[in-house]
């Protein structure tokens, strides 16, 4: 479609909000708020059963790579916010480590770099 999608994040974006704002083309975030933290776990807050959770660790990782190619995001940053095993690295600049899911605030997301912003398109009030 034609019609531009938009995410304000007035303060959190964690887990099934990351992949929703991954899914709109624009994203705004307030000054405190932060967005990722969207590893899969079950209801009751434990890790999932360990076939389960590669297998549902791969799935949503094609699915917000895609989403992200899609909508102009950093598919690798996207990635991130679901595999604790996913590094980013923009050049040779690591990003993110490999070890943790990424969760950013909103003046990582804002961050530009090589002229772009890492996810988020500025900060709103």
């Amino acid at each position: 479609t034609n019609i531009p999608t938009y995410t304000f994040i007035n303060t959190n974006a964690g887990s099934a909000g990351a992949i929703i704002a991954i899914a709109t083309q624009h994203i705004f975030m307030a000054p405190v708020s932060a967005i990722g933290a969207a590893a899969p776990i079950l209801p009751t807050g434990e890790d999932l059963p360990a076939t389960a959770k590669e297998k549902t660790i791969s799935y949503w990782s094609a699915l917000i790579r895609g989403s992200a190619i899609k909508n102009g995001h950093n598919p690798d940053i996207a990635e991130a916010f679901i595999n604790k095993d996913k590094e980013v690295k923009i050049g040779d600049r690591v990003v993110h480590p490999r070890g943790a899911v990424l969760a950013l605030n909103a003046q990582e997301a804002t961050e530009r770099i090589n002229g772009k912003p890492l996810l988020a398109e500025r900060l709103s009030i």
